[in-house]
């Protein structure tokens, strides 16, 4: 069993979605940490058969609707330049990544690339364009 961190899986899902052509998810799209936090269950739900165990937790906050988990990851994943974020309000993130890099990215995660292609199209490909 290998440890995954929040900003493994967040960088994977976003190379995946990449890969998928979407290249922009939005932070103030209220389905957004919601459809992350479902991709987490699926993660939890199949760790053991993936090897993997995650050492974060991803949960919208019940008042706010978001996960700081994931906006930590996030912004984790855009200090190793996977994305960017605009301003004023850094609320628009663009997936910035060649499709090379975005493969190599899958290749080396911990969770086999299959599962994060998965993941990506069934939980995210709504909130991504």
């Amino acid at each position: 069993m290998q440890i995954v961190s929040a900003e493994q899986f967040v960088q994977g899902l976003l190379a995946a979605l990449s890969l998928q052509g979407k290249k922009t998810i939005l932070l103030d799209d209220p389905r957004l940490d919601e459809q992350f936090a479902r991709a987490y269950d699926d993660l939890l739900d199949n760790a053991e058969t993936l090897g993997v165990v995650p050492d974060f937790v991803i949960a919208p906050d019940p008042y706010h609707g978001d996960s700081t988990a994931l906006r930590d990851a996030i912004l984790a994943v855009r200090d190793l330049k996977g994305v960017a974020l605009h301003n004023p309000k850094f609320v628009r993130v663009t997936i910035d990544v060649s499709a090379e890099t975005a493969r190599k990215t899958l290749s080396e995660s911990r969770i086999p690339d299959s599962a994060l292609e998965r993941m990506a199209k069934k939980y995210l490909a709504d909130v991504a364009h």
